[in-house]
């Protein structure tokens, strides 16, 4: 009989943490092999730069957000993974940030996939500093939370008491079956993967035909950047001290000029008004450029796109 291979399906909304996650996951439990399904936005591989997995055990699902999608696509995308050389231990499958997650589950509830893979369990990772900005903005916020099984609490040692209990109280009225999990440090990954078992258990619940949905999606302005001329470092850091207004998340990565930057990539990671760098070697074979993406409500594109490229080292 075909062994199926555990899925672990990780939504949250953007900048929640979901990256960060995986590469504790895959750090944490080094002794497991995981495969691991990334969701793109359009055609250029930001998500699989930044998680740490090695390349053969990454499938990157492009072309829009993974609600969005054919179920062809998903289930393609599993079906690579579950012919990867040796055996998996389990299926990290990371949603963007915008989807909502029950037509995924309707995706994994197939016949054709459920054949090699099962879905164990739902984790949605919530910032806490922003819930009660995005609750009431963004329909996507409470559809994650009601599909989960865990949800992994961010950032709750930066938000203030009262904050904090106000956004647990909400969570739990959302989300009354899930388990609350702080997400301080490795050791609460430890019952993760206690074998949750969503399968069966809400059955009926993805019984609802794909057109049938009403998809509760962060409908959000996006501008993508890409620069094979390498970018200087003080105007990328003037940039991270003025960020356009309306913005939600940005992410990606970027060639800088120099010999520094022809041994590491610069990581950019900005979450509302909050940005950082960080560097990160080059993977072998791997082309030198920048390619960032910016997502928020009304972006001016065209202030932004002339800000960036006055950052390129070939401009006087």
């Amino acid at each position: 009989m075909q062994r199926r291979v555990p899925v672990t399906l990780i939504t949250g909304f953007l900048g929640a943490g979901k990256s960060t996650l995986i590469n504790e996951i895959i750090s944490r439990f080094s002794e497991h092999r995981f495969g691991v399904v990334v969701n793109e936005f359009g055609e250029v591989a930001l998500e699989s730069s930044i998680i740490d997995a090695g390349v053969d055990e990454v499938v990157e699902l492009s072309g829009g957000c993974m609600c969005c999608v054919t179920r062809r696509d998903l289930g393609r995308a599993l079906k690579t993974l579950l012919a990867y050389r040796g055996e998996l231990d389990r299926v990290l499958l990371e949603a963007s940030g915008m989807s909502d997650p029950l037509p995924i589950l309707q995706t994994l509830n197939k016949r054709a996939i459920a054949a090699g893979a099962f879905l164990d369990s739902v984790i949605t990772v919530v910032d806490l500093a922003r819930f009660q900005e995005l609750l009431p903005e963004y329909e996507t916020v409470r559809a994650q939370l009601e599909h989960a099984d865990i949800v992994l609490m961010s950032r709750q040692g930066e938000t203030d008491d009262d904050r904090r209990d106000v956004a647990i109280e909400q969570i739990r009225e959302i989300a009354p079956r899930a388990r609350l999990v702080p997400f301080e440090s490795a050791e609460t990954l430890e019952p993760l993967f206690a074998g949750h078992g969503y399968e069966g258990r809400r059955r009926s619940d993805l019984e609802l035909e794909y057109s049938a949905v009403k998809l509760r999606h962060a409908e959000l302005h996006s501008v993508l950047f890409q620069s094979e001329a390498p970018l200087r470092i003080d105007g990328l850091r003037e940039l991270l001290g003025d960020l356009p207004a309306g913005l939600v998340r940005a992410k990606g990565y970027i060639y800088l000029d120099g010999k520094d930057g022809r041994k590491h990539k610069m990581l950019l990671q900005v979450v509302g008004r909050r940005g950082n760098l960080h560097a990160s070697p080059w993977k072998r074979g791997e082309e030198r450029h920048t390619a960032l993406l910016f997502i928020g409500n009304n972006l001016d594109e065209q202030n932004l796109r002339t800000r960036l490229e006055a950052c390129r080292k070939d401009v006087s």
